[in-house]
């Protein structure tokens, strides 16, 4: 009888192993939607930043009348690469 009691306390240890397993699978599948949207939402940002990056590269590259416009651009060039780094970061 002992032996028995002993196979049943094991059986049961095992099915709660099994359990506190599920749950945590559950949690971490139930986690899974809330990185995806993470990831879409810095994919849209890092794609904004770099269109403004070829955009000022665009513009800075353009024919000038004026040196004060090219610093202009160039600044915002400048401007536009350092968020770009920082996103990297």
């Amino acid at each position: 009888i002992a032996n028995f009691n002993r196979l049943i306390r094991m059986r049961n240890a095992v099915r709660e192993s099994w359990s506190g397993i599920d749950t945590e699978l559950k949690r971490r599948h139930d986690l899974i939607p809330n990185l995806v949207e993470t990831v879409k939402g810095y994919a849209a940002h890092e794609r904004e930043v770099l269109e403004r990056v070829i955009q000022a590269r665009q513009q800075a590259m353009g024919s000038h009348r004026r040196h004060t416009d090219q610093a202009d651009d160039e600044n915002n060039l400048v401007g536009s690469l350092q968020k770009l780094f920082a996103v990297v970061e």
